[in-house]
């Protein structure tokens, strides 16, 4: 198994369970593109099993943080019935939306929310006021217009990329739907925009490594 090293003091994201280890935190260590590498700090304690990406600029994404781990076909299919599971948990058709479509043919999720009495324009503001960003979607056989169909199209790579997993979307389900039958209250908007963010605190958006790479430069 091939391995790679990081710089003193780049270590502290893989701490924090954060996936993505960028070029400029690697001291030495390298192996071809999709190949599992093992990610170690720079006194060499163990930190994830990674696959490495040579041409990106996000050069290992961690796939698992526990050193007995085997990285196999059994891992990857247990993956991804993990993400099937958290899918469903979003917890939307519990709180009265009715889902469109949402099962594990791409990430997207489309949700028809005229069952609260609104459209998918002012479901798009409400939940941008939060702090979540939806776009608003025609479904099928929509009777609406265009600019304020029915549904919201919601998509899940974002949440996934910061580490969050089944519980986070369930709690994330909850607020939108809360949002959604609230949509006039500013103060439950507000609260929810809180709680949103005291949550996201703990997943902070991967990118963010690159403010620490323009730094250096």
């Amino acid at each position: 198994m091939k391995t790679i090293r990081l710089r003193e003091g780049k270590e502290r994201s893989a701490l924090r369970s954060h996936p993505w280890i960028f070029d400029s935190a690697i001291a030495k260590g390298g192996a071809d593109s999709g190949e599992t590498v093992r990610v170690e700090s720079h006194s060499g304690s163990f930190l994830g099993w990674a696959a490495f990406s040579p041409s990106s600029k996000i050069r290992a994404r961690i796939w698992s943080f526990d050193e007995a781990q085997r990285i196999d076909a059994a891992f990857f299919e247990m993956s991804v019935k993990r993400a099937i599971a958290a899918r469903s948990r979003f917890d939307i058709q519990s709180n009265g939306l009715r889902l469109i479509s949402g099962g594990t043919d791409n990430h997207l999720v489309l949700v028809d929310v005229t069952s609260f009495g609104i459209g998918g324009k002012v479901a798009e503001k409400a939940l941008e006021h939060c702090g979540v960003t939806v776009n608003m979607n025609m479904i099928p056989f929509d009777t609406r217009k265009p600019m304020d169909p029915s549904g919201i199209r919601i998509g899940s790579p974002a949440l996934t990329t910061r580490g969050m997993g089944a519980d986070e979307f369930r709690r994330i389900g909850q607020w939108i739907a809360t949002a959604l039958k609230s949509y006039e209250d500013a103060t439950t908007l507000s609260r929810i925009r809180n709680e949103i963010r005291e949550l996201t605190n703990h997943f902070p958006v991967p990118a963010s490594g690159l403010a620490t790479v323009g730094a250096e430069n």
